[in-house]
């Protein structure tokens, strides 16, 4: 197995996660409006599930021996997902999750695709489950957008 490739994918969906972990926190800290208590909660399961996911994709690069940066100008280098700038209405952050759910499922997909190339079941199975707990917030915040 090629852990260099397994590396470069995990670090970016770590780093990844990170700004999205970030950015749900802070929605739930600044919502306002009718749905300030639903929205409030949603982005604050957001953050806690993505800090677990978080953990999980941790110690998978430290079973490769890899130490995760703790540098924010690298994360946010590396990361797909953006910072948010400005205020946001509830709808507008919902929106920004959304989109953000949908590039933590890209990369992870990737990554499923890699560890598989490289008989990498361990990661293959982990994240094959992070994927299905994505999925279910992201049909949920689908939902809430009709």
């Amino acid at each position: 197995m090629e852990k260099a490739e397994i590396i470069t994918h995990l670090s970016k969906m770590l780093n990844s996660y990170q700004v999205y972990v970030h950015k749900s926190r802070y929605f739930s800290w600044n919502v306002i409006g009718q749905d300030h208590f639903e929205l409030k909660q949603r982005f604050l399961t957001c953050h806690e599930k993505g800090s677990d996911h978080m953990n999980r994709i941790a110690a998978r690069l430290g079973l490769f021996n890899y130490s995760v940066t703790d540098n924010w100008q690298t994360i946010l280098k590396t990361s797909e997902i953006q910072e948010t700038t400005g205020k946001l209405t509830g709808f507008e952050m919902v929106k920004s999750i959304v989109g953000d759910l949908l590039i933590l499922l890209s990369i992870q997909t990737d990554c499923v695709k890699k560890a598989n190339e490289l008989d990498d079941y361990g990661t293959e199975f982990l994240i094959r489950h992070l994927i299905s707990e994505l999925e279910k917030e992201y049909l949920d915040f689908i939902c809430w957008l009709k």
